[in-house]
C-alpha cells in the first residue's frame, strides 16, 4: 500500500513538472500569444484561452509525452485485469539488454512470451512445436527492444472478446522510443486500409494475429517471418484497428523497395510523356503566333486555321496545363486583326 502511494506521488510530480515544462516552452517560443491566451484565462474567458492555448502548447518537445501519461492513466482505469489469450513471439537479437527490456515490460502486462533465437534457419520452426494454439489462439509477433504498455494486455483482451469471429488481426497505434526511452513521434494509424498498408506496413510490430498452424509452419520459414506471419492472419479473415497506443517501438518498417522503384518508373514515364505533349502543345503555339502575324497583314487563311484548330486540339486533349498558352495565344492573333473601319464613320 505504502509503495502504491508513493508511486502515485512520483507519478504526479512528474505530470506536475511536464506541465510546467510544456507552458514554459510555449511562452518561450510565443511569448506575445501565450500572454494573450493567460490574459483570457484571468478574464475568465476559459474557452477562449483554450483554443488559444492548444497549438502553443502542442509545439513543446515534451507535450506528446505529457499526453501519454495522462491517456495512459485514464487507460487504466478504464481495462480491468482479465486473463490475456495472447503468446507475444520475441525475436533476438544481440543486445541482451534490449531482449529483458521487451521481457519486462511483457510480465508487467500479464503477456507470456517465447523467445525465438535470431538464427535465420529453422529458428522459429523449432518453436512452432512449444506453441498452444488451443488455450493460445493470438500471437503478437515483437522485436527485441520494443516495449508494450503496462495495460497492453488488458486492452486486446478487451477487443478480443468485442471482435467478430472472422477476424484475424487487431493491430493498435504506437509511438517511437528515443535514446534516452522517451516516447517520441506517435503513429495514430486510421481503420484498416489495403491499399495504404500495401505501401507502409502498418500491422508487424504493433499487432496479435491468429492463425492455423500449417501457416504458422510456414512463415517460420520465412527469413522475415514476423511479417510472414501477420499476412498469412490477413488473408484468413478481416483486419480490426484498437486505437490506443500500445507499442513503443525502437524502429518502424520502411516503405516496400519495389514500390518506390515503380514509383520512380512511373515519374520517368510521366516526365517522358508530358515531354512529348509539350512538343505538340509548342508546335500549336508556333502556328497560332505565326497566325497571329498573318491576321495582321490580311487575315490567316483557312487552312491555316484549320492547322491551329487541330493543333490545338491534340494538345488541349493531352496537356492540359499548356491550355492557357495556347488562349493566350488566339486571343493575340484576334486582337492583332486589323478592324475594317468605313470611310463614312471617320468622316
Amino acid at each position: 500500500m505504502a509503495s502504491g502511494n508513493v508511486h502515485s506521488l512520483g507519478s504526479q510530480l512528474v505530470a506536475c513538472w511536464l506541465t510546467i515544462r510544456v507552458h514554459f516552452d510555449a511562452f518561450r517560443l510565443f511569448p506575445v500569444r501565450y500572454l494573450t491566451a493567460a490574459k483570457w484565462w484571468v478574464l475568465r474567458k476559459r474557452l477562449r484561452a483554450r483554443g488559444q492555448f492548444a497549438p502553443l502548447l502542442s509545439k513543446s518537445p515534451r507535450a506528446y509525452e505529457l499526453w501519454a501519461m495522462r491517456e495512459t492513466r485514464s487507460r487504466r482505469a478504464r481495462h480491468q485485469t482479465v486473463s490475456c489469450p495472447i503468446l507475444a513471439l520475441v525475436q533476438a537479437n544481440d543486445d541482451p539488454a534490449a531482449l529483458q527490456s521487451t521481457l519486462d515490460s511483457l510480465a508487467a502486462t500479464g503477456i507470456d512470451y517465447l523467445i525465438v533465437p535470431p538464427t535465420i534457419e529453422g529458428a522459429p520452426g523449432a518453436g512452432v512445436a512449444k506453441i498452444d494454439l488451443v488455450t493460445k489462439p493470438w500471437l503478437l509477433p515483437i522485436r527485441a527492444g520494443d516495449r508494450v504498455a503496462s495495460e497492453a494486455g488488458a486492452a486486446y483482451a478487451t477487443a478480443i472478446a468485442a471482435a467478430d469471429p472472422v477476424c484475424r488481426v487487431i493491430y493498435a497505434d504506437d509511438d517511437r522510443l528515443d535514446r534516452w526511452g522517451r516516447r517520441v513521434d506517435p503513429h495514430f494509424k486510421p481503420d484498416w486500409n489495403y491499399e495504404l498498408h500495401s505501401h507502409h506496413d502498418i500491422l508487424t510490430g504493433a499487432c496479435i494475429v491468429r492463425t492455423e498452424p500449417a501457416d504458422l509452419v510456414e512463415a517460420a520459414q520465412q527469413a522475415d517471418w514476423p511479417a510472414a506471419l501477420v499476412e498469412a492472419g490477413r488473408r484468413l479473415g478481416s483486419v480490426t484497428h484498437l486505437r490506443a497506443v500500445l507499442h513503443h517501438r525502437r524502429t518502424r518498417p520502411a516503405a516496400p523497395l519495389h514500390i518506390a522503384h515503380s514509383t520512380a518508373r512511373r515519374r520517368g514515364q510521366g516526365v517522358a510523356g508530358l515531354s512529348g505533349s509539350n512538343t505538340i502543345a509548342n508546335s500549336a503555339l508556333r502556328a497560332a503566333q505565326s497566325g497571329s502575324s498573318a491576321g495582321a497583314s490580311g487575315g490567316a487563311s483557312g487552312s491555316e486555321t484549320s492547322k491551329i484548330r487541330s493543333h490545338s486540339a491534340a494538345a488541349s486533349a493531352t496537356v492540359p496545363v499548356s491550355r492557357w498558352r495556347i488562349a493566350n495565344a488566339a486571343n493575340a492573333r484576334r486582337r492583332a486583326s486589323p478592324i475594317a473601319i468605313s470611310p463614312a464613320a471617320t468622316s
